[in-house]
């Protein structure tokens, strides 16, 4: 038996951070982290940082085009991480396909209503224009 093994090693930096004096992780520190959990999973769809900055009913079908080669609902999961600016916090919003579920995770413990209606909006958006079914 043959195991590859491979290691990863990312080194956070002033420049890795928003302001060399707080330690608040910019966008790239993690879509990098979560490009590994994609990587290692392929049961799992990841959107980067940038998906929630960009989301407004305006924007959905140029947005639906980042997965337009993918059968994004043939993935158990569903994973959108967002920056919420104003208090310079990052939290979690993942989509149980399975389940029919969506979980928000934020170590402040908010409550995400808002994001998690309009991450929802988004997916029903590509789903029904992907699948022709709501």
């Amino acid at each position: 038996t043959i195991y590859i093994i491979s290691i990863y090693t990312r080194m956070a930096s002033d420049k890795d951070c928003i302001s060399p004096t707080q330690y608040y992780l910019n966008g790239s520190v993690i879509n990098d982290y979560l490009d590994l959990i994609n990587k290692r999973n392929s049961n799992v769809y990841i959107y980067n940082t940038d998906l929630f900055a960009n989301l407004s009913p305006e924007r959905y079908a140029m947005l639906k085009r980042w997965t337009k080669k993918l059968d994004l609902f043939s993935k158990k999961k569903i994973l959108v991480p967002i920056n919420l600016t104003s208090i310079r916090h990052w939290v979690l919003i993942c989509m149980n396909i399975e389940s029919k579920q969506m979980q928000y995770y934020d170590s402040l413990l908010g409550d995400g209503i808002s994001c998690l209606k309009q991450v929802f909006d988004f997916l029903s958006f590509v789903h029904l224009h992907s699948t022709g079914a709501p």
